[in-house]
């Protein structure tokens, strides 16, 4: 998703290396070209949960676990399954997860990220207000979060 690929692009014009891995013939990902793109050098993985265009289901957990072998931190994009299939971080056992409520019917404009508490917390793209726990500044539109 776009979401992912364009930070990740970004980075790469930075000089940071990126790889992606291959999906089989369902669009699942391919866990053994995964584990093989997983070594020392990784700093992050990310995995979309459900595919947005095709509805498949990604393997999560065991590439959240294969990511942690190699010492990775791992992020799954979980728009697309809020209120479709169980989202359980702590089963998944990922350090990120994004979410956007406008995917399970709550309103445009806002969205959840979960860091676990073993994580790095991000660093602001922005600076200003300590809201959000310091994340980004501003105010909190409240009626969008009330929905």
């Amino acid at each position: 998703h776009k979401a992912v690929l364009e930070p990740a692009h970004a980075l790469q014009a930075e000089g940071f290396e990126i790889s992606i891995a291959p999906v089989d013939h369902r669009g699942q990902l391919d866990l053994a070209e995964f584990a093989r793109l997983v070594d020392q050098d990784l700093l992050l993985a990310s995995v979309m949960m459900v595919n947005n265009e095709t509805g498949v289901i990604q393997p999560v957990k065991e590439a959240a676990a294969m990511a942690h072998e190699g010492g990775a931190l791992f992020h799954s994009d979980a728009a697309q399954a809020a209120g479709k299939i169980d989202v359980d971080v702590v089963e998944l056992n990922v350090d990120y997860l994004t979410l956007s409520a406008h995917k399970c019917y709550g309103p445009m404009g806002i969205g959840a990220l979960y860091v676990a508490a073993s994580a790095p917390k991000p660093v602001p793209l922005t600076l200003g207000g300590g809201q959000q726990s310091g994340l980004r500044p501003g105010t909190e539109p409240v009626a969008l979060i009330a929905g």
